[in-house]
């Protein structure tokens, strides 16, 4: 998220009913998230999330998903970046912030 300065500030944890219920587009706002597509076609690959040095957070997601699916990773990852206590995920989440 960007201060008046246009400095980004640091983006609070987001409790998991945050995560859960706040409208995706209000999530996204709030976290100083953007999501951005990947031609990765490995169906194991669910997504990846980094936050860059100079704060802003992308969500790598594969294209082609389901609206469902990708609104569920974006709330995941989202919480798994900025350490919110969000549920277990797939199995196999062993990296932060990557999901294979």
């Amino acid at each position: 998220m960007r201060t008046n300065a246009g400095v980004v500030a640091a983006a609070k944890t987001p409790s998991p009913s945050r995560l859960a219920s706040a409208p995706l587009r209000v999530l996204l706002a709030e976290s100083g998230a953007r999501i951005v597509d990947t031609s990765i076609t490995d169906d194991a690959f669910l997504g990846a999330v980094m936050r860059h040095r100079s704060g802003p957070i992308s969500i790598v997601l594969p294209s082609g998903r389901s609206a469902v699916e990708r609104d569920t990773m974006v709330r995941y990852l989202i919480g798994k970046i900025l350490s919110s206590k969000t549920p277990t995920g797939p199995a196999g989440d062993t990296k932060p912030g990557a999901l294979s």
